[in-house]
């Protein structure tokens, strides 16, 4: 039921099998991977999650509730939670243009 609301929120289900973020970075709807300069960023499950969820929405805000229900399945999660797992995506991914919308959500700048 959580994957098929992100489907239909998010259009999960892409044209395209890849989306060049900026010239450094290419995200491979096919295989969940993320690319820098063809090269794969290896991510923790989480790391994965949250970056697909995010880059799926092609530039709109995904409000926190959305992470917490997509990210974390079948546990509860605490904000410092969700602000550890997106600041450790945020050091792996030097120059990646995530934004945080305070109060509301995260989105990436496409």
């Amino acid at each position: 039921m959580t994957l098929n609301l992100a489907v239909l929120k998010y259009d999960l289900v892409q044209n395209s099998n890849t989306l060049k973020i900026t010239n450094q970075y290419t995200y491979d709807f096919e295989k969940h991977q993320l690319l820098s300069y063809d090269n794969v960023i290896k991510l923790t499950h989480k790391e994965s999650k949250l970056l697909t969820l995010l880059v799926s929405a092609r530039g709109n805000i995904v409000p926190y509730e959305d992470i917490d229900t997509i990210v974390w399945t079948e546990s509860i999660v605490t904000d410092d939670s969700r602000r550890q797992l997106f600041h450790r995506l945020k050091n792996k991914l030097q120059n990646f243009p995530f934004e945080l919308i305070k109060g509301t959500g995260y989105k990436i700048n496409i």
